[in-house]
């Protein structure tokens, strides 16, 4: 058999971020929770799963944007 890589589909609205998130992206609208990226950091570490952008953030912000809001909001994974 041959290897299969794990893959999660991230959606930002909702799952890194909620009506009681503070932090907001250069366009003043809501951030990412510290909290909820926390979570999806220890997803990542015990999955090993790739991260996937299903988020509607995609048509406003490039793949390199969305992994800089991550990291900022305490990502760590690859």
């Amino acid at each position: 058999m041959g290897t299969f890589m794990k893959l999660i589909f991230l959606d930002f609205d909702g799952v890194l971020n909620n009506d009681k998130t503070e932090t907001r992206t250069p366009d003043g609208f809501i951030g990412l929770d510290y909290e909820n990226v926390r979570h999806l950091n220890e997803i990542v570490k015990r999955t090993q799963g790739r991260i996937v952008f299903s988020t509607s953030w995609r048509i406003s912000y490039t793949e390199k944007e969305l992994n800089r809001f991550l990291i900022l909001a305490g990502y760590k994974g690859p």
